[in-house]
């Protein structure tokens, strides 16, 4: 039985170990937390990510779909071989959403639509580079707090049972990663803090938003804040939907449903993500 190294103790982490328990020999996980190195997760070590040297492994496994591309880049820069790199356990679901948005973006030059485009919950970029990439010409509002979550969520979250999730997961980013993965730099700007503290003063309309904030509150904040703003035949894309590590996003997206029946949400096939269309405007 091959040996397989998890990269990314996180809560996708977890779940692929069970996934793949009895398909590899797992010898453990490393991460790029230095928090969660000299832990435990399902009972296998964590490591730092720059102790990889020092571990034996035949497969590295990547868990993290927002991570993927910046942790296959770190494998190669430390001498992984591009077969030993694992990535369908996560791939699927990010290269359905990218195909999903470059037919959307091909749809909306024919039409000529005009407004903008955001993400909300940027972490390192991955999904955002596409969002530059196929609205070359638009505004992209980049919206992040750039320190992982924060704790008037994390709040919300244990007290309702949503998520086992931690002040300050997802805070190994900056902007500064974000900018280089960017086509046309230029069209970006960024918001960072709390959303949607750092929307004030944004009078755009907007055809396209990308909701990926993992949590109930700044879900459902997000939802309203951009109802308003969206353009007639406009979407706005909420990952996690049917992620049940994150069953917030679930509950923010049907309280917003049910309290706008005019409007209509649909799966993208992506195993993961609803999209939210029928604006007014």
């Amino acid at each position: 039985m091959k040996k397989a190294l998890l990269f990314g103790a996180g809560r996708s982490g977890q779940k692929i170990y069970d996934e793949v328990k009895n398909l590899y020999e797992v010898v453990g996980y490393i991460d790029s937390d230095h928090n969660k190195a000299g832990k435990t997760v399902k009972n296998k070590s964590v490591w730092y990510c720059d102790e990889i040297d020092k571990i034996k492994f035949d497969v590295v496994i990547i868990t993290s779909q927002p991570a993927m591309e910046s942790m296959c880049n770190f494998l190669i820069e430390h001498g992984v071989d591009e077969s030993q790199i694992i990535t369908s356990y996560i791939s699927f679901p990010l290269e359905s959403r990218r195909q999903f948005l470059q037919d959307l973006s091909i749809l909306y030059n024919q039409k000529s639509l005009m407004g903008g485009v955001a993400e909300v919950g940027v972490f390192a970029g991955d999904f955002a580079r596409y969002i530059n990439e196929y609205f070359p010409a638009d505004k992209l509002y980049l919206f992040d707090t750039f320190e992982g979550f924060q704790k008037r969520d994390i709040l919300v979250e244990k007290e309702n049972g949503y998520s086992s999730a931690s002040v300050g997961d997802y805070s190994l980013t900056s902007v500064e990663v974000v900018m280089k993965k960017m086509r046309y730099p230029e069209n970006v700007i960024i918001r960072k803090g709390y959303f949607p503290d750092t929307a004030y003063g944004i009078n755009e309309t907007f055809k396209f938003v990308n909701l990926d904030i993992d949590l109930y509150l700044p879900t459902l904040k997000g939802l309203e804040f951009f109802k308003n703003r969206m353009v007639r035949e406009g979407v706005i894309l909420i990952h996690d939907y049917y992620n049940t590590t994150f069953n917030g996003v679930k509950m923010a997206v049907d309280k917003f449903m049910n309290d706008n029946p005019q409007l209509s949400l649909a799966p993208i096939g992506d195993t993961l993500s609803v999209m939210i269309m029928g604006f007014a405007r």
